[in-house]
């Protein structure tokens, strides 16, 4: 039995972002009222929605003798781009990558074009100063964390309906830490967060090739070795910063225009 693909994929990325929206809200809500940090309670979450789709796998969701759900039906699946692009070929990409490649262009233009956009992004640099102009601080807080939860929400749009077609124990797991860590290499940077999941994503699918021959384990070393000399990178960019700064302050005879003074010659000149 099918199902028209017009009907079943905007109805499933519309139910995977609304489960992930609602299921960020006990960690924003920790966050407006106790000042609980986002990322500690979003990581217990995790662990939460892991046992949770675990129990109910065993429960009845899985199909006999298996730990994964039933696959779903024609239709419902997302076309994989081989069909499109002959390069693909024997890739696992599908349309998901289009969904993200939307919201990667979306995002900027949102965050610096609309007054919500812009919004967050005050809160974001300083809740203090934003709740002193008025803004609400904790509905910022709590609206920005529930759109991260939509959009963490339509991952499995790859990993369900573009590459398994069916919701599977520990699948995408680790995709939370792997976000973090992303995160943490693009800083502020769109473009950067991009490349970082490149990078990520070509680790990982390296390390499924040469599982054979290498240990997996491997991956994981070399994205913390990247983690580690990424934040010690920008330690060392702070402390030099720190130090031109040091080093330019204007003098006490600068003009106020910003160029120099004569310093006085002669006898009685102070030293330089």
């Amino acid at each position: 039995m099918g199902v028209s693909p017009l009907l079943a994929w905007p109805l499933l990325a519309a139910v995977g972002a609304l489960t992930g929206a609602l299921w960020t809200l006990p960690a924003g809500v920790l966050r407006v009222r106790f000042g609980a940090h986002e990322v500690i309670s979003g990581i217990m979450l995790n662990r939460v929605a892991a046992l949770l789709v675990g129990y109910l796998l065993k429960r009845g969701l899985a199909a006999h003798a298996s730990v994964h759900t039933r696959p779903l039906p024609k239709g419902a699946t997302l076309a994989r781009l081989d069909r499109l692009v002959p390069a693909f070929h024997g890739s696992a990409v599908n349309l998901a990558l289009l969904v993200a490649v939307a919201l990667v262009v979306a995002w900027p233009y949102l965050a610096r074009r609309t007054v919500a956009g812009r919004t967050a992004l005050a809160v974001g640099a300083s809740p203090t100063a934003s709740e002193a102009s008025g803004v609400r601080v904790g509905r910022v807080w709590l609206v920005a964390l529930a759109l991260s939860g939509a959009v963490c929400g339509l991952a499995p749009l790859n990993d369900v309906l573009g590459y398994k077609g069916y919701a599977e124990e520990g699948l995408g797991l680790a995709a939370g830490f792997t976000g973090l860590a992303a995160a943490l290499l693009a800083g502020e940077s769109t473009i950067g967060l991009v490349l970082a999941s490149l990078l990520f994503a070509t680790l990982a699918q390296g390390g499924l090739a040469i599982n054979a021959h290498v240990p997996m384990e491997i991956v994981d070393v070399l994205v913390a070795v990247a983690i580690l000399f990424v934040a010690s990178a920008r330690g060392v960019v702070a402390r030099l910063d720190r130090g031109h700064a040091a080093r330019g302050t204007p003098d006490a005879r600068d003009t106020p225009d910003g160029t120099q003074s004569p310093r006085p010659t002669g006898e009685g000149a102070s030293p330089p």
